[in-house]
């Protein structure tokens, strides 16, 4: 009779594999589709508002920020994508208000 493996290890094993399981796809990333849409809605919304001509500056470091965004995200580090996603869209938002 074959016993199942399972059965011939102490339960705090099991729970221990289980755990690890657990944080190891806890901590996979997920694409930030959402930031990147922001920041894309953000810089364009401060491109109509003027902010080409008026926060050049802060324009200038949105996209910046953008374009280095998706080049995160083409190379899978998705934790940086984020981050960088996020701080186009805050720089694109205060261009957007310095414009108005």
């Amino acid at each position: 009779m074959i016993r199942s493996t399972t059965k011939n290890l102490p339960r705090w094993v099991l729970v221990l594999v289980a755990a690890g399981w657990a944080a190891t796809l806890a901590g996979c990333a997920v694409a930030p589709v959402q930031e990147m849409s922001d920041a894309r809605q953000a810089i364009e919304a401060a491109a109509q508002a003027g902010g080409d001509v008026k926060a050049t500056q802060q324009m200038r470091e949105a996209r910046t920020a953008l374009a280095q965004a998706e080049a995160a995200l083409r190379n899978v580090r998705y934790k940086q994508a984020r981050q960088l996603a996020q701080q186009a869209r805050v720089k694109a938002i205060a261009a957007q208000q310095a414009a108005e």
